[in-house]
């Protein structure tokens, strides 16, 4: 009798069961699975947007963690493999990164990275020497990457009273014929460390920054003395292209900042020839690199850094040859380096050639 009431209970409900409850149950789960269908979007758009946070900050593992986590679902995006391999290619786990970075290679649909990752390929393989400049994009990501701990050091260095780069730029700039109202041109402006202590000095009368990443513009815009702004102008932009453009102003200028501007691309000569065009009779121009005495080749790509280091021969025949002349140069050791940084401030040669 129990297991006759048992039958007759479980059997109730279906058989009360109307059409109406049958289409608003298949509403309602309609309305669940695309519910969870949104989650699902959701939730991997934020993986993957945590994941490129990570890799921008350096976070390697959290970032490897957030791409692999959307490869076990099935997600591909388009760039997943190059961020994979480039992930392990930075903790020079190479094993792990080269899988990764030949399928980038062989996707259509990531062509937009394959310059990268033949990059990464090139230095995994040992074929350096091929190298003969960084890809924009990675050298956007290393800003990133590395922005942080400048900013930190941008702001020691404004509440310094001792900068061994500005005190040898104001003793050149002592010997010019104009000593205050200099116009700047900052390209790679970065931090904009030398342009703020030119301008905190009251020795700027106009400032136009020059840089690839949106960090170095965005904080380059914002910096300001007081009400003033240290930039007249900042434009997004890598260098080559901004030289290649119309963007030049219609005035030359009277110092030009070339921090860095050698470093990712062994294309010296069109860039020195270039500035030329740039900048005044008695202007100056600032150029940095990194160089080892030790070393026969012209350039060698460091493949720790991803920046070439020179043969200081090589460097200084360019710069004779573009119509320079070496005004002053400081040295300063790298620490844990076998290379070392040289400054050079530069003018042009206005003497006949002989």
């Amino acid at each position: 009798m129990l297991i006759l009431k048992k039958i007759k209970n479980f059997f109730n409900p279906i058989l009360s069961f109307k059409l109406s409850d049958a289409q608003s149950w298949l509403d309602k789960l309609r309305s669940k699975i695309n519910e969870i269908k949104i989650k699902s979007r959701n939730l991997t758009k934020t993986n993957y947007n945590l994941g490129l946070y990570h890799f921008n900050a350096g976070n390697l593992n959290d970032a490897i963690f957030r791409f692999k986590l959307l490869k076990k679902f099935g997600i591909n995006y388009p760039d997943l493999d190059y961020l994979l391999g480039r992930c392990y290619f930075e903790k020079f786990k190479f094993k792990k990164a080269k899988p990764y970075l030949k399928h980038c290679m062989e996707e259509s649909n990531a062509s937009k990275f394959k310059k990268e990752a033949e990059h990464c390929l090139n230095i995994i393989n040992n074929k350096i020497d091929q190298i003969q400049f960084v890809p924009l994009e990675i050298i956007d990501h290393k800003i990133n990457q590395e922005f942080r701990f400048h900013l930190s050091e941008f702001e020691k260095c404004v509440h310094s009273s001792e900068n061994s780069t500005y005190e040898e730029l104001k003793k050149t700039l002592n010997d010019t014929e104009k000593v205050f109202n200099f116009n700047v041109l900052d390209l790679g402006c970065h931090t904009g460390l030398l342009t703020y202590l030119l301008r905190k000095n009251q020795l700027l009368n106009f400032a136009l920054g020059v840089d690839l990443n949106d960090k170095a513009v965005k904080h380059c815009e914002n910096l300001s003395i007081g009400k003033d702004k240290v930039y007249n102008t900042v434009i997004k932009k890598d260098i080559s292209s901004f030289l290649a453009s119309s963007s030049k102003t219609d005035s030359n200028f009277d110092i030009i900042l070339g921090l860095d501007l050698i470093s990712y691309s062994t294309k010296i000569e069109p860039l020195l020839s270039t500035l030329q065009s740039y900048i005044t009779d008695q202007g100056i121009f600032l150029l940095n690199y990194c160089f080892k005495d030790t070393q026969k080749d012209n350039y060698v790509l460091n493949s720790k850094s991803e920046k070439f280091i020179y043969n200081k021969s090589f460097v200084n025949n360019i710069i004779k040859k573009c119509g320079w002349n070496v005004v002053k140069e400081e040295v300063m050791e790298v620490k844990n380096e076998e290379y070392s940084q040289i400054t050079l401030i530069l003018k042009i040669n206005h003497a006949p050639d002989s």
